[in-house]
């Protein structure tokens, strides 16, 4: 009996506690301790009235507002808009590798290099001449696709 009896008493407490929680009033109405900062005065500083700050006014016959950056409603020319547009659509799209293959072109060097290859068959007969000229086609395909 006396557990319960404890274990009841135990509960008021907490009912008193949580009730005086509930409508107990902010420590600022009761006058509990002052803020630090507060106590602390601020030094002002002297301005004088002639010279107020006052906030700019940029309606018709004020100020003049400042610079603002216009670049996005500028009418750009015609082969800006297309590089901009071929650049946006390049990053959305996937491209097939064939057709990857044919955006990219070789440098001077690779280039020569290609052609140096062909020009070294030395062709003796028909048939070695059709091989070589098969031979080049490739390579001048290969050329303009990469």
């Amino acid at each position: 009996m006396g557990i319960v009896r404890n274990i009841i008493k135990f509960f008021c407490l907490l009912m008193r506690l949580h009730l005086k929680f509930l409508f107990c009033e902010p420590e600022s109405k009761r006058g509990g301790k002052a803020p630090v900062a507060a106590t602390k005065k601020k030094q002002e500083k002297v301005t004088n009235p002639l010279f107020e700050k006052r906030p700019e006014q940029f309606g018709i016959g004020r100020a003049i507002p400042p610079k603002r950056d216009l670049t996005r409603f500028v009418k750009w020319p015609k082969t800006v808009q297309i590089q901009r547009k071929k650049r946006s659509l390049k990053q959305r799209l996937k491209v097939p590798p064939p057709l990857k293959k044919i955006t990219k072109t070789l440098d001077k060097n690779l280039a020569n290099d290609y052609g140096a290859g062909a020009s070294d068959d030395g062709a003796d007969s028909a048939g070695a001449d059709g091989a070589r000229a098969l031979k080049l086609l490739k390579i001048k395909f290969i050329v303009i696709c990469c």
